[in-house]
């Protein structure tokens, strides 16, 4: 679990928060910040929403502090797509403002009506409040309106692609992907923004059939061939090696089959070919599927044997795991 970062408004300081409660001053000096998003470098990017005097601050990990951007009446809430690019709304010109990882900067849609939260789904869509509507906006640009609702503030999505919608009525509502709306939950305090929190546990030997992205914080769509859920990876290791090594060897039983069923089927090949990349070839592993199969039998033998010798191999556990 990483640390919480919070905008203080009034205060004119983002404050870090860490997994124990610690709070301390991460920035300071800013005007009215609102919006934080992180790039996938770990910069934070903060708005700060001084009505006429409107920028987009650039802090990195170590908390150097830079102008990203300026121009903007008053940017408020901000969102990264899967490009680094981000996205700005500014609420009183009415436009959401786009800026690549160099800074260009152009609109990206205007004529919305005070723009405020944002939030992107699975296929790049973003989805944007502008008043008591929620508006829908593809890659090209086209706006629609995707629902009608009394005072909405924040948005955010699940995994599975359902939007939340917290209103200044007190009520969650989820919408799902084709627009059906029910009534989530009701909360009696002011909320300003919805946040998920990211699994905690680790799933292993995952297979799929549909989605897979490479890169740095993607999303993986499909389906589960097996795994093992736990709450931290060292309490699992060091309690249930048994449960790691049995879990290990059903997935290899499972993948082997799968392949077996369709040996033409480079998911399975490749997933394979994942799992120890360490023993040979990569490329070759992905073309050859007996030689796949063959790897990650002799590793997870390997590892098997190691912590036979000595549980206490971390490597060893870790690759079980």
């Amino acid at each position: 679990m990483g640390d919480l970062y919070d905008a203080d408004f009034f205060g004119n300081r983002i404050v870090k928060i860490t997994p124990a409660g610690t709070a301390s001053i991460f920035a300071s000096g800013l005007a009215l910040p609102r919006g934080l998003a992180f790039d996938r470098a770990g910069n934070l990017f903060a708005a700060n929403a001084a009505t006429s005097a409107s920028t987009i601050v650039k802090i990195t990990p170590a908390g150097v502090k830079s102008t990203f951007a300026t121009g903007f009446n008053s940017a408020t809430h901000l969102a990264f797509d899967a490009s680094g690019n981000l996205f700005v709304t500014d609420f009183h010109a009415g436009t959401i403002v786009k800026i690549t990882p160099v800074g260009v900067k152009s609109t990206f849609a205007s004529g919305l009506s005070g723009p405020w939260s944002l939030a992107f789904d699975g296929s790049g869509n973003l989805f944007v409040v502008a008043s008591n509507n929620i508006v829908k906006i593809t890659p090209a640009g086209t706006q629609s309106t995707f629902a009608s609702i009394d005072h909405p503030t924040s948005l955010a999505f699940d995994r599975l692609g359902n939007l939340y919608v917290w209103t200044a009525l007190n009520i969650i509502f989820k919408f799902t992907p084709t627009g059906t709306k029910n009534n989530f939950a009701t909360v009696n305090t002011d909320v300003e923004d919805l946040a998920f929190e990211p699994p905690t546990g680790i799933l292993a030997n995952i297979s799929t059939r549909a989605d897979v992205k490479t890169g740095a914080q993607v999303l993986i769509a499909g389906f589960v061939v097996t795994g093992y859920v736990n709450t931290g990876r060292a309490p699992f290791l060091s309690g249930d090696l048994a449960g790691a090594i049995a879990t290990n060897r059903k997935a290899f039983e499972l993948r082997k089959a799968l392949v077996a069923a369709d040996s033409t089927n480079g998911d399975y090949r490749h997933l394979l070919s994942l799992a120890y990349q360490n023993d040979g070839d990569y490329q070759a592993w992905n073309k050859n599927t007996n030689a796949a199969l063959d790897s990650f039998q002799k590793k997870l033998t390997i590892d098997e044997q190691s912590v036979a010798a000595d549980p206490a191999n971390a490597q060893a556990r870790d690759d079980l795991a």
